[in-house]
């Protein structure tokens, strides 16, 4: 062959894998197009109104799909534990269940002693701190108990007892009545059984504990996602790294905050992939990013 027909070669190649990406970039695109029309019925801007016996209360903005069961459980006096992976937005529908029920929000996190829930006399013998789970339980509110599973199970021992259906629980001060419009909402990464690959630094709860909840999973609601991403396009191309990486069972996390984040950067003019490395990989073995992002190409170009 001389080197006339070998640029012909050449040049008829170029073409057809120009066509063939042509091809893939217009699948992904309609592609895209049938999930943002997807997204727009099952994650709208709409007003979510909740009608109490003495008041009416709105919730405006995206919610996540789970909301109403975690609302409608809450009501009935039944506590939720809300069980996600990182960004999945549990600690956001604790606060729309609040709104939805007029409630006043009280948060903690992770514990380590009882006394940051039940707080603890002074020198005198008076109630030296009161805490928010003593505001919540004294005058009515919604205590939201996040990062449930890093506490240490000892310290949970008088928030297991309140749970139980009691009318007054024990502070350092006295026995305190349990208001009526007292509600918890506690919530995790894992069920309270111990760490597990990814959550390495999760405690085993007492089973007691955990029978108190009703467990709600909370997905990533990637409608719920895209709606609050501003970039479709980058958020699109994360949650194909997460379905690759889910795929080939590769431990780490790509949440909804690296399409939030990620994309917030690059409508401020980063590059899509200084945008990847500081809200995607980050630090994630080169091979096995390499291996997610082959895997995400061969998908697209399947779904082509």
């Amino acid at each position: 062959m001389n080197a006339t027909d070998a640029l012909a070669n050449l040049g008829s190649t170029l073409e057809e894998l120009d066509s063939r990406l042509s091809n893939v970039e217009t699948g992904v695109k309609e592609a895209h197009e049938e999930i943002t029309a997807s997204n727009a019925t099952s994650a709208t801007h709409s007003t979510l109104t909740v009608t109490g016996p003495t008041s009416t209360n709105v919730v405006e903005g995206y919610t996540h799909e789970k909301l109403q069961d975690v609302i409608d459980l809450t009501d009935a006096g039944h506590s939720p534990m809300l069980v996600g992976a990182s960004g999945s937005g549990k600690t956001t529908i604790t606060k729309q269940v609040a709104t939805a029920l007029g409630l006043k929000y009280y948060y903690t996190g992770a514990i380590l002693e009882a006394s940051v829930l039940l707080g603890y006399n002074g020198p005198d013998g008076s109630l030296a701190v009161r805490t928010l789970l003593r505001e919540a339980w004294e005058h009515g509110g919604l205590f939201a108990f996040d990062e449930v599973d890093d506490s240490a199970p000892e310290a949970l021992i008088p928030f297991n007892a309140m749970l139980g259906g009691m009318d007054e629980a024990s502070f350092p001060d006295g026995m305190i009545k349990r208001h009526a419009d007292f509600h918890a909402i506690a919530s995790g990464n894992t069920y309270g059984k111990g760490a597990d690959r990814i959550y390495v630094g999760r405690t085993q709860l007492d089973g007691t504990f955990t029978d108190r909840f009703a467990v709600v999973d909370i997905d990533y609601d990637e409608a719920l996602e895209t709606n609050l991403a501003p970039n479709d396009v980058w958020t699109k191309q994360v949650q194909n790294w997460r379905h690759s990486m889910d795929e080939l069972g590769i431990r780490h996390i790509i949440s909804p905050r690296a399409s939030i984040a990620g994309g917030d950067m690059i409508d401020r003019g980063k590059e899509r992939a200084q945008a990847a490395e500081w809200f995607v990989w980050k630090g994630l073995d080169p091979q096995q990013v390499d291996k997610i992002k082959a895997h995400s190409s061969a998908r697209a170009m399947r779904a082509a």
